[in-house]
């Protein structure tokens, strides 16, 4: 195969250059090696390797030393161009930054290494396809890639979940870690709504005093001093729809887990056990914004005039906060350890803590 002279910046004609990397499709590119030397250990000790008669003549026919690489041209020019002041390449899909971090493992260039890892979490596979990418993870020692991948899984059902191909680093074992990570997420969500669900009162922002003040409750709530009667009759205002307090169904519940006692208007409790039973397939904050849309349409059918209302805005509020503390608790889920043979995870919180 013919050599070939890279494009700018690596052109034979590039300023400074005193050194050719020859990549494995006869790509020639003309370095600067200062550069890559302070990017990479390993291309100091490249630079300083004695050459054979037959390198020397090659080096003599160019007038620079060459150094024959492994990686093709195409893995090769973005990884020069982050060692190289004021050049980035484009590195636009998955695939490509993955391909281009991997090769700068292999050349110890850590700070390249930990760019490219933090670009890889905000492409699309990684919410698209987090087992692949927690797979990746595990062949490189990502850690952090690896705990964004799982925590990207919950976005989906677990039905929904793309397998791993069959040429996966993943184990079963691994497989298995992910499913338990999911597991514990709604568990954990389970736990802080069973403590926190009933106190959970409408704050409004003071913005004189800067802090939060307690508001009225919301308006599937009692207010202050008002008890739960049957006929939704409230001291304050009347209600058309009736309070009620109901057990969460056996179906909601883990084996040994306590029912939950939710109180409130009944539309209110009908909608939240069925927020309840998504959160535990999706266990995620996103979970929330997808449910506010279908009970908008719950909102619009209310006979209770009260509640038609003041609902919309008051499950505004309401939604956000509680999809605040989700992704608050779900940052508190830890995914057990590599090649662990205790099945589990570790929750590293006090999340019975209000």
């Amino acid at each position: 195969m013919p050599e070939i002279d890279a494009e700018s910046p690596f052109h034979p004609e590039a300023r400074g250059a005193d050194a050719i990397l020859r990549s494995c499709d006869n790509i020639r590119f003309y370095v600067v090696k200062a550069f890559l030397i302070y990017a990479s250990p390993v291309f100091q000790d490249m630079f300083s390797v004695p050459k054979s008669p037959d390198d020397a003549r090659d080096e003599e026919a160019h007038r620079l030393p060459i150094i024959d690489m492994a990686e093709e041209s195409k893995f090769l020019r973005p990884l020069l161009l982050l060692c190289y002041p004021r050049q980035r390449p484009n590195l636009g899909d998955f695939d490509s930054i993955a391909n281009t971090a991997i090769i700068a493992q292999k050349y110890c260039m850590d700070d390249i290494e930990e760019e490219l890892v933090f670009l890889m979490k905000t492409t699309l596979d990684l919410v698209e396809d987090p087992l692949r990418v927690f797979d990746l993870s595990l062949r490189h020692d990502w850690e952090a890639l690896g705990r964004e991948a799982a925590k990207a899984s919950l976005k989906h059902k677990a039905a929904d979940l793309p397998m791993p191909s069959n040429e996966a680093y993943m184990s079963g074992m691994d497989v298995c870690r992910v499913f338990q990570y999911r597991y514990n997420c709604a568990r954990a969500i389970r736990d802080w709504v069973r403590v926190n669900i009933n106190n959970y009162k409408c704050l409004k922002y003071d913005g004189d005093r800067d802090c939060y003040m307690m508001e009225e409750a919301y308006c599937w709530w009692p207010l202050p001093g008002e008890t739960l009667q049957s006929e939704g009759h409230s001291p304050r205002m009347e209600h058309a729809c009736e309070f009620g307090t109901v057990w969460t169904p056996t179906s909601l519940l883990q084996k040994g887990e306590k029912p939950l006692n939710i109180s409130g208007r009944r539309w209110w409790i009908r909608s939240f056990l069925s927020l309840l039973e998504q959160l535990d397939s999706r266990p995620c904050s996103e979970t929330i914004v997808d449910w506010q849309r279908l009970i908008d349409s719950t909102v619009r059918t209310l006979d209770c005039d009260i509640c038609a209302s003041v609902a919309r805005g008051d499950l505004q509020t309401f939604l956000k906060r509680l999809a605040a503390s989700v992704d608050t608790v779900i940052s508190e889920v830890r995914i057990a350890a590599q090649g662990s043979l205790i099945p589990g995870w570790l929750i590293e919180s006090n999340l019975g803590a209000s």
